[in-house]
């Protein structure tokens, strides 16, 4: 595989259409590839944990930061908002990693 340094992969799909499995799957193949973890304005599910699974944080936290310029990117479905912390990007791309955004 050629170097990719600092490079940004983007999995964008529909909910419930299983990007977070094939990135996971995609990661066991390619062990050095970091995610980002999302701030969502939603309950956790079963199973799931702040700061692996997400950031899940209140309606005026989100938009506290929205304000801030916080996101890279940022959007509200099915009543909740989810944003990706763009110092996750710049981290990893500074550190010329490797990063997947779900």
């Amino acid at each position: 595989m050629n170097d990719m340094s600092g490079t940004l992969f983007i999995i964008s799909a529909p909910s419930g259409t299983g990007k977070s499995t094939v990135v996971e799957r995609v990661r066991q193949m390619m062990p050095g590839l970091g995610k980002t973890v999302s701030c969502t304005t939603r309950r956790p599910r079963a199973g799931e944990i702040c700061g692996r699974d997400y950031f899940f944080i209140s309606e005026a936290e989100f938009e506290k930061r929205i304000a801030k310029g916080y996101f890279a990117e940022w959007v509200e479905t099915f009543g909740y908002r989810y944003g990706t912390p763009k110092e996750q990007i710049d981290k990893a791309i500074e550190d010329n990693k490797k990063i997947v955004l779900v």
